[in-house]
C-alpha cells in the first residue's frame, strides 16, 4: 500500500488519490518523446550498443556476419538517440521490424517480437540502474540511505523506499530564519523508490522544490515528472539483495 506524505518525526496525515489522467493530446504526445529523449541522455552510447547487443542475442535472431550485428546496433542506438526510449514493446516492434527485415531476411516474426521484447525490457533496466546511479552521486539531492520495501507514493511500485523531505534540506535554514515553516513542518517528507526520488531532483532544483513542490499533491501535478513516473510504473520490480 502507497503511504502519504509524513514527517520524519511520524505524523498523521491524509492520502489524497492521484489526480485522474486525460487524453493525450498531440502537445502531450511531443512532451513525453521529449522527455523520452531526456531520459536516455542519462545513457552513454556504449550503454545503448549493450542493449542492442543483448537484445539481439537473447531474441534468437541468426547474424552470420560480425558487420551486419554492428550495423544493426548502430542503427538501434541511432533512432533511439533520435526517436527517445521505447514507449512498449508494440512500439519497439513497430520502430525496428523493418530493420531487423532488411538486413535479416530470414527473420521470423516471433524473433523480430522477441527482439522487441527483450530491447525494451533491457532498455528499462539500463535506465533504472542509471537513474538509481544518479541519485546516489547527485550533490543536489537529499537522498537518505534506502529503507524497507513498500509502495512508493509516487509510482506505486513495491520498492525498497527512501524519504524525500518535501522541503529539501539545504534550503531549511532560509524558511527557519523567516519563521515561514516550523521544525515538524520542514521534516514532512514521503517514502519514494530511489528511481523517482532521482527524477525529482534531476527535473527541479532544491529551491524550486521548496517553493512550488513542497506536497505530494504538488508533485503529482508536475507535468514532466509524473511523464516519468508513468513510465516507471510500466517497468518490471525487480529488487536486488541487500549487503549483509
Amino acid at each position: 500500500m502507497v503511504g502519504p506524505a509524513r514527517s520524519h518525526t511520524p505524523a498523521a496525515t491524509t492520502a489524497t488519490a492521484a489526480p485522474t489522467a486525460s487524453a493525450p493530446t498531440s502537445a502531450d504526445v511531443g512532451a513525453a518523446a521529449a522527455d523520452a529523449a531526456l531520459q536516455l541522455s542519462l545513457l552513454v552510447e556504449e550503454a545503448l550498443r549493450r542493449v542492442a547487443a543483448a537484445a539481439l542475442k537473447e531474441s534468437g535472431l541468426y547474424v552470420k556476419e560480425e558487420w551486419v550485428r554492428d550495423l544493426l546496433c548502430d542503427s538501434v542506438v541511432a533512432d533511439l538517440q533520435e526517436g527517445g526510449c521505447t514507449a512498449g514493446e508494440d512500439d519497439a516492434y513497430g520502430r525496428f521490424q523493418a530493420l531487423l527485415y532488411e538486413q535479416l531476411p530470414q527473420a521470423e516474426d516471433d524473433e523480430v517480437r522477441g527482439f522487441a521484447a527483450a530491447l525494451h525490457r533491457h532498455l528499462g533496466e539500463a535506465l533504472e540502474a542509471a537513474a538509481a546511479a544518479a541519485a546516489g552521486g547527485s550533490g543536489g539531492s537529499d537522498d537518505e540511505e534506502e529503507g524497507p520495501i513498500g509502495g512508493c507514493a509516487l509510482c506505486e511500485r513495491q520498492m525498497p523506499l527512501t524519504f524525500h523531505h518535501l522541503i529539501p534540506k539545504d534550503v531549511h535554514s532560509r524558511y527557519k530564519k523567516r519563521g515561514l515553516l516550523s521544525t515538524e513542518q520542514l521534516s514532512t517528507g514521503v517514502d519514494i523508490c530511489r528511481a523517482c526520488h532521482s527524477a525529482i531532483h534531476r527535473t527541479y532544483d532544491n529551491k524550486t522544490l521548496a517553493a512550488q513542490y513542497g506536497s505530494l499533491e504538488a508533485l503529482k501535478q508536475s507535468e514532466p515528472l509524473m511523464r516519468f513516473v508513468e513510465w516507471a510504473r510500466k517497468q518490471k520490480v525487480r529488487v536486488r539483495p541487500r549487503k549483509l
